[in-house]
């Protein structure tokens, strides 16, 4: 019809498949926390000078006779986190999917 690639890539592809890779980084973000609080709490993580969810939940579960309490903060904010970054998602995708942005 006359366009060149780049003005259907621009003006077809991307718009339909900007919602979805929103929607995908929204839900990455999440697994990419658990992720790194998990190597973290195993000792592959970031290392003393730095701090990390996984680096307290394992100082925590080290004193976790003495000091129970200690493993509920920081393992709150990593369930509190992950759940926000999954919200976030679930409403982006039903924002988007309802919003008559797809182009047939």
């Amino acid at each position: 019809m006359g366009c060149g690639k780049g003005r259907l890539m621009w003006s077809h592809v991307l718009p339909n498949a900007a919602s979805p890779l929103l929607v995908q980084l929204s839900f990455s973000a999440g697994v990419a926390i658990v992720a790194e609080a998990s190597l973290s709490f195993l000792g592959l993580g970031v290392q003393a000078p730095q701090t990390s969810w996984g680096s307290m939940v394992r100082e925590a579960f080290d004193n976790v006779y003495t000091a129970p309490s200690l493993i509920v903060a920081p393992a709150v904010m990593i369930v509190a986190t992950v759940l926000a970054f999954s919200t976030f998602g679930d409403g982006l995708r039903d924002a988007l999917e309802g919003s008559g942005k797809v182009k047939n």
